[in-house]
């Protein structure tokens, strides 16, 4: 999409890294996030830092796949607080992202 997440216009990595003309209002900052320093600017260059890492594949290809058919992405937990919401189930089906489908309406698969 882009080649630094700084030029997304949807991320908040500006924020994260102190680089918006003001404060947001939308933006919460997460408490892991909160934990990365005792100072916003400590905060901002160990986040830049960790997103610079990047990916392993394996986590790319997981995410990739997760897109492409639909589905949660995240643990059992996650998973179950999401069938709580939408009252049906979440698990991985070979199937999944077929919008022409009659169940397309449904949330099965998600």
């Amino acid at each position: 999409m882009v080649n630094d997440p700084a030029d997304y216009a949807w991320s908040s990595y500006r924020e994260n890294i102190d680089r918006c003309d003001m404060s947001s209002q939308i933006v919460t900052k997460h408490p892991i996030y909160l934990a990365l320093g005792r100072t916003a600017r400590q905060r901002a260059d160990r986040y830049r830092s960790w997103v610079r890492q990047g990916l392993a594949a394996s986590e790319a290809l997981e995410i990739a796949e997760a897109t492409r058919r639909a589905w949660p992405l995240g643990g059992a937990t996650f998973h179950s607080r999401i069938e709580s919401l939408v009252k049906t189930t979440v698990a991985r089906n070979r199937w999944g992202g077929d919008r022409r489908s009659s169940g397309a309406g449904n949330v099965q698969g998600i």
